[in-house]
């Protein structure tokens, strides 16, 4: 319950999403333990919109993520 309390005051004052914050904190744990500076992340989005309900098929796009670990924060 601390961890969530302290999560949400983080997220909450640097005024990002859950996701983004999950985003970077999983690319830099894989950074850190491939030794890599540069991290490409994918991510799958949906891109079907109301027009195209009826019809059958994937509809999925991929979004890249750079992930550079230069060690700083802010």
């Amino acid at each position: 319950n601390k961890l969530y309390l302290k999560l949400k005051e983080f997220i909450t004052e640097f005024n990002v999403s859950l996701f983004n914050f999950l985003k970077i904190a999983w690319a830099s744990l894989i950074s850190q333990y491939s030794n890599q500076n540069e991290l490409v992340v994918t991510y799958p989005i949906n891109t079907r919109t109301k027009e195209f309900i009826d019809i059958k098929g994937s509809f999925v796009n991929i979004l890249f993520y750079i992930h550079n670990n230069n060690n700083s924060f802010k």
